[in-house]
């Protein structure tokens, strides 16, 4: 005879005597669990730090000569605006009264570029971020590492 959910007992009747065996049955049963082995901690800082660098730096100055010309201008001869040698030349006009009205040319402006550089240190900053990472077991143990 078997009896289910418990250890089985066969029965075997030989003659007058009764003989008694048992069967027995193991299950298996298989399951998962998940458990923290350890972890990681990131840390993140940003760094500044300043630095020099040299540049060169160029600049323009401008410098105006007025030159005087005080002479009549011919009729259909007006001059007009032009460079010489690096020098840009304005004429600048008056009228002026005399018996007869005439354009005068009154004077030029010679306008000369100098160009000029020079060096300049500057502080300026460098920012750069940096991670440290703390690794951690179940056990309590932790490592750092940058």
């Amino acid at each position: 005879m078997v009896v289910p959910g418990s250890r089985h007992v066969h029965e075997r009747t030989d003659g007058d005597e009764v003989q008694r065996v048992p069967l027995l049955a193991e299950e298996l049963s298989i399951g998962r669990e998940k458990r923290v082995t350890g972890g990681v901690r990131l840390h993140r800082r940003l760094e500044e730090r300043v630095e020099e660098v040299e540049t060169t730096l160029a600049r323009d100055r401008v410098v105006v000569e007025r030159v005087a010309i005080g002479r009549p201008v011919p009729d259909g001869q007006l001059p007009q605006t032009r460079e010489v040698d690096g020098v840009l030349i304005v004429p600048v006009f008056e009228e002026v009264l005399v018996v007869e009205r005439r354009l005068m040319l009154k004077e030029e402006l010679h306008v000369r570029r100098i160009h000029e550089e020079t060096s300049a240190v500057q502080q300026v900053p460098v920012r750069r971020e940096r991670v440290d990472v703390e690794r951690f077991t179940a056990d309590g143990d932790v490592r750092r590492e940058q």
